[in-house]
């Protein structure tokens, strides 16, 4: 995700002579919204009742990222595509907000 986030960076236009600091606290912020947007596409995609026992399964096991992988894997059979697509949108929304 932080290649991701550096070429959209650069796509952006930010200056390559940003203070180190400041970019790195800008790539950080970028990871986590990119994944937030992710993580929303993937959770929609699921019926009600499998968002459901998703939510107790964070409730639960929230500390467990296998068992979460686990779950998406088995319930959200073209989570990889969805995950591309919010990348794609995710990097549309950000250059035409940036631009």
């Amino acid at each position: 995700m932080n290649e991701y986030i550096q070429q959209l960076l650069l796509d952006a236009g930010l200056p390559p002579e940003t203070d180190a600091e400041v970019r790195d606290q800008l790539i950080a912020d970028l990871i986590q919204r990119a994944n937030d947007h992710v993580n929303r596409k993937v959770i929609d995609a699921m019926s009600s009742e499998d968002a459901q026992a998703f939510d107790q399964l964070l409730d639960s096991h929230g500390s467990d990222v296998g068992a979460i992988q686990q779950f998406v894997q088995n319930h959200v059979p073209n989570v990889q595509e969805i995950t591309a697509k919010a990348l794609i949108e995710f990097r549309a929304l950000y250059l035409g907000s940036a631009a």
